[in-house]
């Protein structure tokens, strides 16, 4: 009951508003926080909301509309505690409703991606917006500690800490990929949220699970193996096998000569999705023009959505490489020639093989140490691939060209 006095609560005549309705009844609907200079509003003092474990925890039901889509809208748990915070960028999401489930025991894992013990869905009624909503997600100091205490966590620092965001009902595990966001409050004055809380603020096109961890979940394709081994000396041989392709688009063959710096050399498609088990193989007929003892191997694994991660490495020894040589013409008609860079001087013997491993062509000859030129007669090849092969005590080679 508003009284009107100005000696009382008021608003009266002299506090100085004029109430527009004296002595009536007057009802307050709390609308949201204003932006402390990029801080939450909320006091230190609101610990993050709890609930039971092992289960998913109701939050509450707020609105957003033309009243409060410009301000920090909190969303709390089933104690009152903060959960998290919405500033719809002056758009109307309607009714949102929340949840969040807490995990007990020990350390989730998805695809080698260790994560959190909190996950948090939020879902508006409008669920397509014109420029991103800002939020803020809470998680307890309690929860983080547990996460970097992990040795496979990659998290050593709050400020490591990403969101990850998915499609996900809420529940307790991770079962779909997930988009890699970094929060904008990155400092640690402003994350902390009071002694014992976090707060991470993101923007996001869309509302839907929300995770967190050190790296962008792996996709559900289940990768059982991937080998290679060297055939005829000449050609690497690459198999891997999957199982649980869901929505896999590709595959893509990467080479390096380091294990270090990976360049695409292939593309093979991914089957039809499918639960069972696949094989796949790819050859790579350049791997002998690397001048490398080390060859290695890796493969993209990319989703139709864009995601991806990596195989293992498998690394390929090629036999004694020494020396470097270079083929021109290549392609060639009659005539070839090798310059040859030896590392010292010795008696070779070379020979042109076939794709199946023939020897069609051999002979020897004398190299010196440094620059050597060595020319082929061709005319007794039909037109194809072909290896050549220089061994010695001083070269140890294999390139390979083609007959026009």
């Amino acid at each position: 009951v508003m009284d009107n006095s100005s000696a009382t609560s008021g608003p009266g005549v002299g506090n100085p508003t004029v109430p527009a309705c004296p002595g009536c009844v007057i009802k307050y609907s709390f609308l949201g926080y204003t932006d402390a200079g990029g801080f939450s509003s909320i006091p230190k003092s609101i610990p993050v909301t709890d609930g039971p474990v092992n289960t998913c925890n109701t939050g509450s039901t707020i609105t957003i509309d033309g009243t409060n889509n410009y301000l920090w809208v909190p969303i709390t748990g089933p104690d009152g505690n903060i959960l998290a915070e919405i500033n719809a960028q002056g758009q109307n999401l309607g009714v949102v409703t929340s949840s969040f489930y807490k995990n007990s025991g020990a350390i989730r894992v998805n695809g080698g991606v260790h994560y959190l013990d909190r996950n948090i869905k939020i879902t508006p009624t409008v669920t397509t917006f014109a420029i991103p909503v800002k939020i803020r997600l809470y998680i307890s100091k309690a929860e983080y500690t547990a996460l970097a205490a992990d040795p496979l966590s990659g998290i050593s620092s709050i400020t490591q800490l990403k969101v990850l965001k998915n499609s996900d009902p809420c529940g307790s595990t991770m079962t779909t990929p997930t988009t890699l966001l970094t929060p904008t409050n990155t400092l640690l004055a402003d994350l902390q949220q009071g002694a014992n809380a976090y707060v991470l603020q993101v923007s996001v096109p869309g509302f839907s699970s929300f995770y967190f961890g050190a790296n962008n979940s792996t996709l559900p394709l289940e990768l059982l193996s991937f080998t290679g081994s060297l055939q005829n000396n000449f050609t690497t041989l690459l198999n891997w096998k999957t199982i649980n392709e869901v929505k896999t688009s590709r595959f893509i063959i990467e080479r390096s000569i380091d294990a270090q710096n990976f360049n695409q050399i292939g593309i093979v498609a991914a089957s039809v999705n499918s639960s069972s088990e696949i094989s796949y193989a790819f050859q790579d007929a350049d791997v002998t023009n690397q001048q490398s003892l080390n060859v290695f191997y890796r493969l993209k694994l990319i989703d139709i959505d864009g995601s991806y991660k990596y195989s293992n490495i498998v690394r390929i020894a090629l036999p004694g490489t020494k020396g470097i040589i270079t083929l021109s013409p290549n392609p060639a008609i009659d005539n070839i020639r090798a310059t040859i860079i030896s590392s010292g001087e010795c008696n070779a013997d070379w020979q042109v093989i076939d794709i199946s491993g023939r020897v069609l062509l051999q002979n020897s000859a004398p190299l010196k140490k440094g620059n050597n030129e060595l020319n082929i007669n061709l005319n007794k090849l039909a037109s194809g691939t072909y290896y050549l092969k220089i061994k010695g005590t001083c070269i140890d080679l294999n390139t390979r060209f083609q007959r026009s």
